[in-house]
């Protein structure tokens, strides 16, 4: 190999490595970075990741958890944002935007994880200066709500982020939950199946072992949840999130006729 492929094929399996690393509180091994960058294509070893890795540290903003080994990288909670490719004026308005009307509807702990995507979409749209009507635009834009304004409930800390992955990676969770009397908290071993954002409250429907039911629990209420190893399983009836609102999970069955008196 000549001197310019390797310096091509340094720089292709960095800029792979740093893209697959994830953001504080969550982590990633030297070995399971090697199994994905192998899934892509790249013919490496793990010495190799290990002193990318070291090397990357010293000037970007990476951290490890060296509590366990193998350990645990990560980039840290307040590092800015890299773009590759450069994020474009228009995608940094869709973004701010979207934070303007996902402050009304995520709890506060899935906000913080967008954070830095919108710090740099700001800079991106100051960058654009005057000349452009784009950087004026979060100032000339509202959405207001069909009704009284309602901030979500605040989930605990870490909570939301814990079932985010354990509904992606379809893992099981440990939970604390507690009733909504606040009366009885007790220890539960769920299966999640999804998350329904019902304004301005998020819910994340799982079963309960050994029960099949399907429960819809508050995330707000979560006090405590823990990843586990144990794969997460649908009913054995199957699970159709479509079918499950439609049947009138939280509000009444579509399709039906109701008799319904109001006194206001």
């Amino acid at each position: 190999m000549t001197k310019g492929n390797g310096m091509r094929a340094t720089l292709q399996r960095r800029m792979l490595l740093l893209g697959m690393v994830p953001r504080q509180s969550r982590r990633i091994s030297a070995p399971e970075l090697v199994e994905r960058l192998q899934a892509r294509g790249l013919d490496t070893t793990l010495r190799t990741i290990e002193r990318d890795l070291e090397s990357l540290s010293a000037f970007l903003p990476l951290g490890r958890d060296e509590r366990d080994r193998p350990y645990g990288w990560y980039w840290l909670a307040d590092a800015p944002l890299q773009d590759m490719p450069a994020l474009d004026p228009e995608t940094a308005l869709t973004l701010q935007i979207l934070d303007a009307h996902a402050s009304r509807l995520l709890p506060p702990s899935a906000r913080e994880r967008l954070a830095p995507q919108v710090a740099r979409a700001r800079e991106v749209l100051e960058a654009t200066g005057q000349s452009s009507g784009l950087s004026l635009w979060p100032e000339r834009v509202r959405i207001l709500p069909n009704g009284p304004p309602l901030g979500p409930p605040a989930v605990p800390e870490g909570v939301f982020a814990t079932v985010q992955q354990g509904l992606l990676e379809r893992r099981c969770l440990d939970i604390t939950y507690r009733s909504r009397s606040k009366e009885r908290v007790r220890d539960h071993r769920i299966h999640p199946l999804a998350l329904v954002f019902r304004e301005p409250v998020t819910y994340l429907l799982a079963t309960i072992e050994p029960h099949q039911d399907v429960l819809h629990l508050a995330a707000h209420r979560i006090e405590a949840a823990a990843l586990t190893e144990v794969p997460a399983r649908d009913p054995d009836a199957g699970f159709d999130l479509d079918q499950f609102i439609e049947q009138g999970a939280f509000d009444y069955p579509e399709g039906e006729t109701i008799r319904i008196e109001l006194r206001v």
